[in-house]
């Protein structure tokens, strides 16, 4: 199914995207978002961990689009914090329907084309999405996400590191994504995309005991040149539980 959208012309895509999402999560009905939908202790421990970095960033004004919002838990307690909740998703089998409510709308639809007008949103969230991306659809996306912020907004996208990868299914018999992660990053291959998209103010959010903290594009790229040198599982080992840890996954913040 992954060959298929790598294969396949931009306009194809954009039909086999919800399709191929809709079929996967029907054959494989303990895919991890399935399983952490069902189990309430779990979504609240991640959305407990989504929140953290993002607290200092929510105001009552504010309006939040979460690109592959999945079952809608994040943008869910989100919406009780802030004005207005956008919770965008490709695939209506991971969503709950009844999630659309109060000032919550759910709108089924790819992040390279949303139903928004220009500058209606002051911050875009996306959590392992720009991997699931053809990379022309990756840089379609964040044009699209800067065209929908209005100005001095910001978009915050988490993803894991190619350089610790790959993170998919494929991590068993391959050292480069073949499965649904269509392509995974470094920081330094993001930076580049968000400035080519519009971007200015780029930096990457670390987080720590009182949120979250933002470092230069420089300090990250040193991080990561040096990490790179190491042995593979060495790379692995400090990024999951070593002293670099706080860095990963990437979670890079850029501002209109």
């Amino acid at each position: 199914m992954a060959q298929s959208l790598r294969r396949a012309d931009g306009r194809t895509r954009r039909a086999l995207y919800p399709a191929l999402y809709d079929e996967l999560f029907r054959r494989v009905p303990d895919h991890p978002q399935l399983a952490r939908r069902a189990d309430a202790e779990e979504r609240q421990r991640r959305v407990r961990g989504q929140l953290g970095p993002l607290a200092s960033l929510l105001y009552p004004e504010l309006r939040f689009l979460e690109l592959g919002a999945g079952d809608c838990a994040l943008s869910c307690e989100v919406a009780q914090r802030v004005a207005r909740v956008y919770a965008v998703d490709v695939s209506q089998h991971i969503t709950e329907p009844g999630r659309a409510l109060g000032n919550l709308r759910l709108i089924i639809a790819n992040a390279c084309e949303l139903p928004l007008a220009p500058q209606s949103v002051d911050l875009v969230y996306s959590d392992q999405v720009i991997e699931h991306l053809h990379p022309e659809d990756a840089e379609g996306a964040l044009r699209e996400t800067h065209r929908v912020l209005a100005p001095g907004g910001r978009c915050v996208c988490v993803t894991p590191p190619r350089i610790t990868g790959p993170h998919d299914i494929s991590k068993y018999f391959s050292r480069v994504a073949t499965g649904f992660h269509l392509k995974e990053y470094t920081g330094t291959e993001l930076h580049r995309m968000f400035r080519k998209a519009g971007f200015s103010r780029i930096g990457f959010m670390i987080p720590n005991d009182n949120g979250s903290r933002l470092v230069s594009v420089a300090t990250y790229r040193l991080v990561e040149t040096g990490l790179s040198a190491l042995p593979f599982g060495t790379r692995v080992l400090w990024s999951e539980r070593g002293a670099l840890s706080r860095f990963f996954p990437i979670r890079i913040v850029a501002e209109v």
